[in-house]
Parts: structure tokens; C-alpha cells; sequence
């Protein structure tokens, strides 16, 4: 509920629980949690350097519950990051399919026949596309997915040829690092985060 009310000694206006300067209640207002019209901190005003994964709070993960026919929790919505019931839905759809799963086997079995400069894109593309949604994963599937993800991404870049490794652009490679570092920040505990 939004509303303006402080309730003080003295103050301008009294209801059932005091006095109180302010409005009374017949302006106050039921908005939804995650309605588009309460805006997340910062995002109408300048802010400091600011990391991504530094406010994520994973402590009431296990209070998400499974959705109906689905075995377990990948996504939850996050505030400041994805509050959208439609994409974690569809997350959840997809680990739940054994979508996060095949991804994983393919790039593994692409790491171990590495033999052209495509193969090194679509690992890369495979990685990013694992590590973009990283706030919103859910804190188990983190523990249990991300160090087999960590590992095919840095067996990429140990197996690489050279020549892979030079021809890839620039952006390839810092997409790819970045999305190494992602995956390992979400490993660390909050408290480790902060630090």
C-alpha cells in the first residue's frame, strides 16, 4: 500500500491508531508489488557505480514454490533485475524441459571436437546465452549448473587453437569473458559478493 502518513505527537490529523501529519486514507492506494509504476531505486536519477550482483538476495529462494507439473525452481523474479511472471515462467519451462541440460551436453561435446571458427562462435554464443539471465536464477541451480558452465567456458579458451583464439573478434572475446565472470560472481556467497 502506498500511502503518506507519519504518525507523530501532535500531529495535524488523528485516525484509529493516532495523530498523524499527512494524508488520510482516503488517498492511499493498493499498487501491486511489481507494477511498473513503483520504479526501481536509481532508475530515475544518476547512481554510483553500481553491481549487478552485489544487491541480489537468494536467501528466500527456497520459499519460491514449484510451479504446477514442473520437478524444480530455475528462474524466480527479482527486483531491480526481472519481475516479469511471463520470462521466469518460460525459464522455469525450459530447464524443466531439459533445456538447460542439452545446452550444456552440446557445448561439451563441441568443446572436445573444436575443429572450426564456428564451433568456437556457437560455444561462445551457447555461454553468453546461459550467463545473460544470471540474476534471476534460482540460488540451488546456480550451485548445481554454474561450476559445470564455468568449466566448458574456460575449457574453451585452454582448448582453443590459436588461430581461433586470433581470428575471434574482439567482441566475441570480452562477451566471452564477461560472461565467465557473471557465472563466477553468482557463485559467491552475498556477504563475498559485497566484499
Amino acid at each position: 500500500m502506498i500511502g503518506y502518513r507519519v504518525y507523530v505527537e501532535g500531529g495535524n490529523r488523528a485516525d484509529e491508531k493516532g495523530s498523524y501529519d499527512g494524508y488520510s486514507s482516503k488517498y492511499d492506494e493498493w499498487i501491486p508489488l511489481f507494477s511498473p509504476r513503483i520504479q526501481p531505486i536509481f532508475s530515475k536519477t544518476s547512481r554510483s557505480i553500481y553491481d549487478d550482483f552485489v544487491d541480489i538476495d537468494d536467501d528466500f529462494d527456497a520459499q519460491f514454490p514449484c510451479e504446477p507439473n514442473h520437478s524444480r525452481v530455475f528462474a524466480v523474479p527479482r527486483l531491480r533485475k526481472c519481475t516479469s511472471r511471463l520470462f521466469t515462467h518460460l525459464m522455469n519451462e525450459f530447464g524443466n524441459q531439459g533445456g538447460f541440460d542439452l545446452i550444456l551436453s552440446r557445448a561439451q561435446q563441441i568443446v572436445d571436437s573444436c575443429q572450426t571458427q564456428e564451433d568456437m562462435t556457437l560455444l561462445c554464443g551457447l555461454v553468453e546465452m546461459v550467463a545473460k539471465p544470471t540474476p534471476i536464477y534460482h540460488k540451488e541451480f546456480v550451485l548445481e549448473f554454474f561450476p559445470k558452465v564455468s568449466e566448458v567456458a574456460k575449457r574453451i579458451i585452454r582448448n582453443a587453437p590459436d588461430k581461433f583464439l586470433r581470428d575471434a573478434s574482439k567482441e566475441k572475446t570480452d562477451a566471452l569473458v564477461r560472461s565467465i565472470d557473471n557465472i563466477n560472481k553468482r557463485l559467491l556467497t552475498k556477504d563475498e559478493r559485497e566484499k
